[in-house]
């Protein structure tokens, strides 16, 4: 689903866990993927960007058919847009799939749960400068952090000195 809108967008579910799933029709393309909009709020879901948890081996072993760690890499959310927008997820379930951070704003996850089942580089990818994000009580809140501090604090010092190569 693509939101692109002026306004704000709430998806909420009627309870966290097994009440409330949403499956990508197509597994190649985001579950949601935001172009626009002021506040998206996901709250008591669980976002599915695959029903298959294990879309290939990994590692591969001898006889299997070829396979890349890219086959498991399934965006729930892709975050695209170009102004800034705050995206809150609270009290959700993200299996299957991860979180792609490519546009400004405000990113707040509260209480929500990354599924990755260990076949994805990362629960949350940020590719922005121009970003906040909050982690309270989330499966990944120390390591989220600690990465968010260390890219803000490069950021800073990329813009005393300029881009640094490698």
């Amino acid at each position: 689903m693509v939101i692109d809108r002026s306004g704000s967008v709430y998806i909420h579910g009627a309870g966290r866990g097994d009440n409330t799933k949403l499956y990508a029709k197509n597994p190649g393309v985001p579950l949601f993927q935001i172009e626009a909009a002021e506040v998206v709020n996901f709250a008591n879901l669980s976002l599915w960007a695959t029903q298959d948890w294990t879309p290939c081996p990994w590692p591969a072993v001898e006889g299997d058919p070829p396979c890349s760690p890219k086959d498991l890499e399934k965006p729930a959310v892709l975050m695209n847009n170009t102004s800034p927008t705050t995206l809150q997820i609270q009290l959700a379930d993200v299996y299957s799939g991860y979180l792609d951070i490519k546009g400004p704003g405000n990113v707040r996850l509260e209480s929500t749960g990354f599924r990755t089942n260990g076949l994805m580089r990362a629960a949350v990818l940020v590719d922005h400068r121009v970003l906040k994000c909050d982690v309270v009580a989330s499966d990944i809140a120390q390591d989220l952090a600690e990465n968010e501090c260390q890219r803000q604090r490069h950021h800073e010092s990329d813009q005393k000195r300029g881009p640094v190569a490698g």
